[in-house]
């Protein structure tokens, strides 16, 4: 039931963008708003690091205090404050960033926060990790039912994971670029804060990004996977190399992705005239605008065939239900989650401080795959034409075989007009 629920805002955020156009992505947008919106948060409390800190403790602290992260509502808001001072507290500069966006389910326009630090490097090539902290907890209407949950896995092993990286990263040499920590509100209900901080970049700070890093329900699922592109790339394979020399336990995307055609653009995505389970998900917004991106997620996405499938094939899915709370998170992945979002924290954090990070990075983007042919317009051209050939090639096919047997019967007419003859003379003859 609750699947059927999340399917039906998905449909309703389909048509909301259809509707919409262009216009849709632009109600997104951060912007200057009044004082007093979305009122006030008197949150003073934050997760204080220590040399015992692990991601799941992170993990346990974020949710307990904030189990409901609803989109626009006041627990959302306070959790972004917390996220806030916790960042602060690593001697990281953060703010949060009020923005609206119009909710797909009431048609409404509704406030939101995002949240950035910022690890200042010496030059202002940047990296960006981005991870959700909302949730759908009390999402919905009493016609309707609500989703439910805590956001344990989803996303709170994204967030624990974001700031365990960041956590790391302190404790190392300066780096030569900045990092910048994002964690989007209102993304569960449709990417907003996503597209929010995507639309307040500026031109130059989309050429210095050098690499985008995802973090989206990293500790649930059967495997966990790193999807960067539909195309080969060098910073997938950099991190790929890295992964496999050590026990991180990444996999690759599978060869068959399972894919779902867009018959809409999925909140403003239109590299594609398709998706798959490799971008529903901040990562997408990200490379919609011309940034490199690598996605961590957890699932079985070899068992993935519609949107409506297991993350496991052993456990049930918990993401975006009402099973994934934090007690039922913990039962059915525990220590397996720890070590997921410590591995991957790990992994990027090696990756950050090697030598040859940032030029490696700026050739892949210099490489990058230019969709403009696809989303403008030419891949359809070329379907169109395809089907055109394939149309000839039949039409082609079917004439032949009418003409085979046309002449085979032609043939056998003349077989039998022959083997009549003889008996037709000697009959004249007597």
């Amino acid at each position: 039931m609750k699947k059927l629920f999340a399917i039906s805002i998905a449909v309703c955020i389909l048509v909301a963008s259809f509707a919409g156009g262009a216009g849709f992505a632009a109600l997104a947008q951060a912007e200057a708003l009044p004082d007093g919106e979305t009122g006030q948060t008197e949150v003073s409390t934050y997760y204080a690091f220590d040399a015992d800190s692990t991601p799941l403790d992170v993990l346990k602290d974020f949710v307990s205090s904030y189990p409901d992260r609803t989109p626009a509502s006041q627990g959302e808001k306070d959790a972004a404050k917390y996220l806030e001072l916790t960042l602060e507290n690593l001697g990281i500069t953060a703010e949060m960033t009020e923005f609206r966006f119009r909710d797909p389910l009431f048609d409404e326009l509704r406030y939101s926060n995002n949240v950035k630090g910022v690890i200042q490097g010496e030059s202002d090539k940047k990296v960006i990790l981005v991870a959700h902290y909302d949730n759908l907890a009390s999402y919905g209407t009493e016609e309707t039912g609500y989703i439910g949950g805590e956001g344990a896995g989803d996303n709170g092993s994204g967030v624990a994971t974001l700031l365990y990286t960041a956590y790391l990263l302190k404790q190392g040499a300066p780096l030569d670029f900045t990092v910048e920590f994002v964690l989007t509100g209102a993304d569960s209900g449709g990417l907003f804060g996503s597209l929010a901080y995507v639309e307040q970049m500026q031109g130059r700070d989309i050429d210095n990004t050098l690499l985008v890093i995802n973090l989206d329900a990293l500790a649930i699922g059967d495997y966990l996977y790193m999807y960067a592109d539909e195309v080969k790339t060098l910073h997938f394979d950099y991190f790929y190399d890295i992964a496999s020399a050590g026990e991180y336990g990444i996999k690759a995307p599978p060869k068959n992705k399972n894919v779902i055609w867009n018959t809409v653009p999925f909140q403003g995505y239109t590299l594609t005239p398709y998706t798959h389970i490799g971008l529903m998900s901040s990562n997408s917004v990200f490379m919609n605008a011309g940034m490199n991106s690598l996605s961590f997620f957890g699932s079985n996405w070899e068992n993935h065939f519609s949107i409506t499938a297991e993350e496991s094939s052993t456990k049930p899915g918990i993401a975006g239900t009402d099973a994934d709370t934090l007690e039922n998170f913990l039962e059915l992945y525990g220590e397996t989650a720890n070590q997921r979002c410590t591995r991957t924290a790990e992994l990027i954090a090696s990756a950050l401080v090697k030598d040859d990070f940032a030029s490696v990075m700026e050739n892949s983007r210099k490489e990058k795959f230019d969709y403009s042919f696809i989303s403008e317009g030419g891949l359809s051209l070329v379907v169109l034409a395809v089907i055109a050939a394939a149309g000839l090639t039949v039409a082609i096919l079917y004439y032949r075989k009418l003409k085979n047997i046309q002449d085979n019967a032609q043939k056998e007419e003349d077989k039998t007009d022959n083997n009549q003859k003889p008996s037709q003379k000697v009959f004249e003859d007597f």
